[in-house]
């Protein structure tokens, strides 16, 4: 049992294709009964720290949602009520600033449906930096609104900073600085003693970059969401372990209502991104048999080695990935370190999700 899917991490993953360092992890029913590291160095010694980068935003969303179950938050809750700053989304008509037609909301934010974009080197937001390299997440909320919105609230999906605008309204709707309240209600409770959405100076795997078919040391001195040590991304700033991580992935795809409430999931994973069909454009680097719900992909077909409807989670830009199956209560946390993966890595999460799975159902 696993052998053919050790086989081929180690042959393949990181022999073939020259990924430096990748770690598996699978739980079923709440119990690990997988795991696997490798290294090109051949030194590893598993669970290092990683930036997790998109893995952020299953957290983010999960927050979001446990504000709306305690009835902080409403996703028909309107941004400017948090934010007030956002008062001032406008989209251009002919070179004229023009209020949207609707109001930008939690929902909106979750769905990826507000109009915003992922650019975040916008002069106003780097000049906001420049000024003030102390720069706060509730500081750049308003750089970002400064830019007009791509389209109307609630028109199309695009992939974006709402979950950094979503880590900003819960700083605002909890009362705690976005990493605290994630700290408090999230990693103390699942006992993830290696996560963190501060900035800190714990050592990290050395991050790499895929060019041309080759994995190369990673060529900036910064990563992203670097830019202050007061600005916390809540769609990209975490940093954790693959041990980490899949505490909390295996906590959602258990029934031990431990963060969430299952109705709270259901509502989390239903496909949105259907109901935005006429101007969608959502892609999923996952492939077609996905759809997006609140904050996170949904499976919207069963997959060849049994993969269910309603499966769902993320992935990095540095490569990790989560899966959170509640059917049959499995979880598969991955975690590597190449920016760019896509180049050198496109479909082997799939691909190794459904050796998994041949083997374990």
């Amino acid at each position: 049992m696993f052998e053919k899917i050790i086989d081929y991490v180690d042959n393949v993953i990181i022999k073939e294709k020259g990924i430096p360092y990748f770690d598996i992890s699978v739980t079923k029913g709440g119990k690990e009964v997988f795991r696997h590291f490798n290294n090109l160095s051949g030194n590893s010694l598993g669970n290092e720290k990683l930036y997790m980068y998109s893995c952020s935003k299953v957290i983010t969303a999960t927050a979001t949602m446990m504000l709306v179950e305690r009835g902080v938050l409403s996703l028909d809750d309107e941004v400017s009520k948090y934010l007030p700053c956002f008062n001032n989304a406008y989209l251009l008509n002919s070179g004229e600033k023009v209020k949207p037609k609707k109001p930008i909301t939690i929902k909106h934010l979750l769905t990826m449906s507000a109009g915003l974009d992922y650019y975040f080197e916008k002069e106003d937001i780097e000049n906001a930096f420049i000024k003030n390299p102390n720069s706060t997440t509730l500081d750049i909320m308003q750089e970002i609104v400064k830019a007009p919105l791509n389209f109307e609230p609630g028109e199309k999906f695009c992939y974006s900073l709402c979950h950094d605008v979503l880590g900003a309204v819960i700083e605002v709707a909890s009362g705690l600085k976005f990493s605290d309240f994630i700290s408090e209600n999230i990693f103390k409770p699942l006992g993830m003693t290696n996560s963190t959405f501060k900035r800190d100076n714990l050592n990290f795997e050395k991050l790499y970059y895929a060019s041309n078919g080759k994995v190369i040391p990673f060529p900036y001195e910064e990563v992203r969401w670097a830019n202050s040590p007061c600005y916390e991304s809540g769609g990209g700033g975490l940093k954790s372990t693959v041990e980490d991580y899949q505490k909390f992935s295996t906590a959602l795809s258990i029934e031990n209502e431990i963060l969430l409430k299952s109705k709270t999931i259901d509502l989390l994973t239903t496909n949105a991104s259907d109901d935005l069909s006429i101007k969608n454009s959502f892609t999923c680097v996952q492939g077609k048999d996905y759809g997006y719900g609140l904050g996170v992909r949904v499976r919207k077909v069963k997959s060849p080695s049994n993969i269910p409807v309603g499966e769902f989670g993320w992935d990095g830009a540095a490569g990790s990935y989560c899966l959170i199956d509640r059917k049959n209560q499995i979880s598969v946390v991955m975690g590597m370190h190449v920016r760019n993966w896509p180049n050198v890595f496109t479909n082997e999460h799939l691909k190794i999700v459904d050796m998994i799975y041949k083997d374990i159902l």
